[in-house]
């Protein structure tokens, strides 16, 4: 049982190291680790969640934050950084 739990312990410990590795990677391949996207809310739903399940399959280690805004609110957001 001690054998069991410590295999256990460890294999997990692996599968966090190999997910930090592949971030490490991808970061110094000179991907972001996070990008905050502003859109309109008469941009198509259906397009945007397209283009992020695409760049989700590429860099999945990128956090993506979406933000959506109303006409002048996307200058604002985009101006305020």
């Amino acid at each position: 049982a001690t054998g069991q739990l410590l295999y256990q312990r460890g294999r997990a410990l692996v599968d966090e190291a190999g997910l930090l590795e592949r971030s490490a990677r991808a970061l110094s391949a000179g991907w972001e680790a996070e990008i905050r996207l502003v859109t309109e809310v008469v941009f198509p739903t259906w397009l945007l969640l397209r283009c992020l399940e695409t760049f989700g399959s590429e860099s999945p280690h990128t956090h993506i934050e979406v933000v959506e805004s109303v006409i002048s609110g996307t200058t604002e957001a985009i101006e305020q950084g």
